[in-house]
């Protein structure tokens, strides 16, 4: 039981966080509290890590491929909105050159924010779990990765109206985002790479909801549509998600 315990340690300390971001959830405060929230599993990943002599490689010399993480993630936005077009219409109000600070706020603050999350799942448990076969560590890092939203979701966020429907639909897309974040990993070999394409799908993702006038947080953003866009990437990618070999990859 003891390799549970920044799970269970993660877990409350985000119940904890996601009621004060409910009370302070506006201005800046909510923001500053908000990018917190996404170090609580990086925090304990640190510190148990440290515990366990466990090595985290944080960052590493950025290869090619890292600068690569913002396109793959804008494609696969592009393919979600194409799969919602048909009952969610979605035109582009803001200038194409947004995408341009989405690109850049994605290698490099986003990544940041989102290296709290990679070193829990893509760092601390790859690393406890590596015993596992492939599937069995997607299956246990994607629902550990999912309900970690759970507190937030049941308080409105990313799904406002849905904290139920929603809390399915965010281990869904954690379940099917698991494989390609984990390619992200071996390509680079160090966390900031899987943190870098984690950061560009919440950028690319946030510019798209503001083609939306109305609709449905089940179906665009971190949902439906951008669930069967990842999983058809993923598939597209097969050869490389599925059958790369960790000692080859980040050597």
């Amino acid at each position: 039981m003891k390799q549970y315990n920044p799970i269970l340690y993660t877990f409350l300390a985000t119940w904890f966080a996601s009621a004060l971001f409910f009370i302070f959830t506006t201005g800046l405060r909510g923001l500053i509290l908000g990018a917190c929230i996404m170090w609580i599993p990086g925090i304990f990943a640190l510190v148990f890590a440290r515990k366990e002599g466990i090595h985290l490689r944080m960052f590493s010399k950025p290869k090619m491929i890292y600068f690569l993480a913002p396109i793959l993630a804008l494609s696969v936005i592009i393919l979600s909105v194409l799969i919602a077009l048909p009952i969610q219409s979605w035109s582009m109000k803001e200038s194409p050159f947004i995408l341009v600070g989405g690109y850049i706020a994605a290698i490099s603050i986003n990544m940041f924010f989102a290296m709290g999350e990679e070193l829990m799942w893509r760092g601390y448990l790859i690393e406890k779990l590596g015993h596992l076969s492939y599937w069995k560590r997607q299956l246990c890092v994607g629902s550990a990765w999912g309900l970690w939203h759970a507190p937030l979701i049941l308080f409105g966020h990313n799904y406002a109206g849905y904290p139920i429907l929603g809390l399915i639909m965010m281990w869904v897309f954690c379940m099917v985002a698991c494989p390609l974040h984990e390619w992200w990993l071996r390509r680079g070999g160090s966390i900031m790479y899987p943190a870098a394409f984690h950061g560009s799908i919440n950028a690319f993702a946030g510019l798209t909801i503001m083609g939306y006038t109305d609709f449905n947080p089940l179906l665009v953003g971190a949902g439906l549509s951008t669930v069967v866009a990842l999983a058809l990437v993923t598939l597209a990618l097969g050869r490389f998600v599925f059958f790369t070999h960790p000692e080859s990859e980040t050597s």
